[in-house]
């Protein structure tokens, strides 16, 4: 039945002209946040929630897919399925850990008629076949001596010098916070250390997806409180176990960005992805990964994120416009070369007062989407990023994905991000536009390549 549902799916699936088409996504049906996100043996192993009955949530198993670049992807057999037979109905999110030997391990929350326990599977060699441990639940909801933790879940190991600890999200009272616990004797022994960190906004349902690693001098936790995901950057105490943030603000600032996870790769790079999720109505698929972004910390001691170098062997014809002003009655056009794009623009705004990127038709009074400056906010498709320019010489860059139904865009070299769930029309042009004087100081157009088969006829 599951084979045939998939089928039936993918075939409805490959006709949307909408769906991505260089972003990963499941081979059809319901996918949301990625899991078990690790870098092993040349490989960048992807699992993630997916529902392989139906285009919508529910039945969550873990799909699996793995990459030589995190650009191309190869889907592999589902990894985790829930075992019915124990009670379980979903497998929902958690992370992948090395143990002994090399060992794979697949942390995660299981989820049925009873609380919220953490279960473990062990691969094979080939990271193909996984048999869920006799031992489960690893960690149980009695493990923290009387303290009860609502919505208790959601996974995540790091290292921190030579211990190793597992954080996951949840409720203590009226807190959202992420828990902490230390390895013992082995991968599946496990002792509850308190709080890690308690969000300072008290009026949370509940904190999800905590990850948390470190990055140059300092630790950083991302959080998805069911709204924009959130970043706070801090230090982290070794002997009290305490995470205190000297900074908060957002990893991206849409809510369609959700659910994030990372990878560390054997160059040493931190590398995120996230769920894009709120597409319009499912046409046998639902839900895509963000493109992968490497991170950094700016000067001004918050969180940058770039599109990896990698993605750029998907482009293609390349479009540009020389060095141009632009002003209320001089505007520039370009026809975008289909509905796959990446886009790079850097715009010299000290002497205007409004500046505008349009994508739309060229005759249209109102764009399909605008992004737009006022000196003082971006605003993104009707999102709103406070920003200033004075610390960039008054230079606005934006880095532009448009992948059919998806478009992510990175502000000033990845201060920030916004992804959005657009909709265009087929024979789009993008139309610069200023009130007050603007230059064009760099505006590059590719057109970018697919990563899966075209539709079969």
């Amino acid at each position: 039945m599951l084979n045939e549902c998939l089928a039936q799916a993918q075939e409805q699936a490959e006709q949307d002209p909408s769906r991505p088409m260089f972003h990963f996504r499941a081979p059809a049906q319901w996918m949301n946040d990625p899991n078990g996100t690790i870098y092993h043996n040349g490989y960048y192993h992807l699992f993630y929630q997916f529902n392989p009955y139906q285009a919508k949530w529910g039945q969550i198993h873990w799909g699996h897919a793995r990459s030589r670049d995190l650009v191309h992807w190869e889907h592999l057999p589902i990894a985790l399925t829930p075992s019915a037979e124990l009670g379980e109905e979903h497998c929902f999110s958690g992370c992948a850990y090395l143990g002994e030997q090399q060992t794979p391990i697949l942390f995660y929350t299981s989820i049925g008629r009873r609380l919220p326990e953490q279960w473990a599977a062990v691969g094979d060699t080939d990271w193909i076949a996984w048999q869920k441990i006799a031992e489960n639940p690893f960690l149980k909801m009695a493990d923290h001596h009387g303290i009860h933790v609502e919505d208790w879940r959601d996974p995540f190991v790091f290292q921190a010098g030579e211990r190793t600890f597992m954080t996951l999200g949840g409720k203590i009272a009226h807190d959202s916070v992420a828990v902490i616990y230390e390895k013992g004797k082995d991968a599946f022994s496990w002792t509850y250390q308190g709080v890690l960190f308690r969000h300072p906004d008290a009026a949370l349902h509940s904190l999800e997806c905590p990850n948390f690693f470190p990055l140059g001098d300092k630790w950083v936790l991302l959080d998805s409180p069911y709204g924009p995901v959130d970043c706070f950057i801090g230090d982290f105490d070794l002997e009290t176990l305490n995470f205190t943030p000297e900074s908060q603000h957002l990893a991206d600032y849409s809510k369609q960005f959700y659910a994030t996870n990372l990878y560390h790769d054997d160059n040493g790079r931190w590398i995120l992805v996230g769920w894009i999720r709120d597409f319009e109505q499912p046409r046998g698929w639902n839900g895509c990964l963000s493109l992968p972004r490497e991170l950094s910390i700016g000067a001004d001691g918050r969180l940058r994120q770039r599109p990896i170098p990698g993605l750029q062997q998907l482009r293609g014809e390349h479009f540009r416009i020389e060095a141009e002003e632009l002003s209320k009655s001089r505007r520039i056009a370009m026809r975008m070369p289909g509905q796959q794009a990446e886009i790079f623009g850097q715009f010299d705004l000290r002497d205007a007062r409004i500046f505008s990127l349009n994508i739309g038709h060229a005759s249209d009074e109102q764009p399909a989407l605008a992004i737009s400056y006022d000196g003082r906010t971006l605003d993104v498709a009707g999102i709103a990023v406070p920003l200033s320019l004075a610390e960039d010489r008054h230079l606005l860059t934006l880095h532009i994905f448009i992948d059919r139904s998806v478009m992510e865009v990175f502000v000033n070299n990845g201060r920030a991000c916004v992804t959005r769930v657009v909709a265009l029309p087929d024979d789009a042009a993008i139309t610069l536009f200023a009130d007050g004087a603007a230059n064009v100081a760099q505006f590059e157009l590719w057109e970018m390549r697919a990563i899966w088969p075209p539709a079969r006829e």
